[in-house]
């Protein structure tokens, strides 16, 4: 498909998503590990919501959540793609300190 709004829901997809649902159903997810997680509040595919819920399960410090006030599920626009970045370039400067502790 040379759609680039559209993408292919394949079985091996259903399949991941199946097998990894059991995490949002446990009380805890022990993951200690720095985490950004970056969410489109106008993302009709999957609610922030459950971006939301995943951060508290981990109940780590570490982890946060960004939510884009306009940002939609592909989280594309040049700002989105800046955001994107800007979250990476942050984990490996964590990544960085950590190593020179």
């Amino acid at each position: 498909n040379s759609d680039p709004c559209t993408y292919p829901f394949t079985w091996k997809l259903i399949q991941d998503a199946r097998d990894n649902w059991g995490l949002m159903g446990a009380p805890f997810i022990p993951v200690c590990c720095p985490i950004r997680l970056l969410h489109g509040q106008c993302d009709d595919d999957i609610s922030w919501k459950k971006s939301a819920a995943l951060v508290e399960k981990l109940g780590n410090d570490k982890a946060t959540l960004t939510l884009v006030k306009s940002g939609d599920h592909r989280l594309s626009r040049p700002e989105d793609i800046a955001l994107i970045l800007a979250s990476l370039d942050d984990l490996i400067v964590l990544h960085k300190n950590s190593a020179n502790i």
